[in-house]
């Protein structure tokens, strides 16, 4: 169900609800890999705020084996 525009369509319309009910603004978190979740938000009017990077290791019966970065992007937007 990739590509159809169903994240786009389900976005439009949680965001019309939160308008209805009195909300001015809405975030939305997103891993910094999920290019087309970010393009996605973007493309309905979410701009980033902020990115937040973390680093992990774990630790098994050999040692110490890196797990990587990671990246966590929250983007907003104002519901006007």
């Amino acid at each position: 169900f990739q590509r159809l525009g169903l994240a786009k369509a389900m976005l439009l319309k949680g965001m019309q609800l939160l308008k209805e009910r009195g909300m001015e603004s809405a975030n939305l978190g997103t891993s910094g890999s999920n290019i087309a979740m970010q393009k996605t938000a973007e493309s309905v009017g979410f701009r980033m705020e902020h990115k937040t990077l973390w680093f992990e290791k774990e630790v098994n019966q050999t040692g110490w084996k890196q797990q990587g970065c990671n990246i966590w992007l929250t983007l907003g937007m104002e519901l006007v």
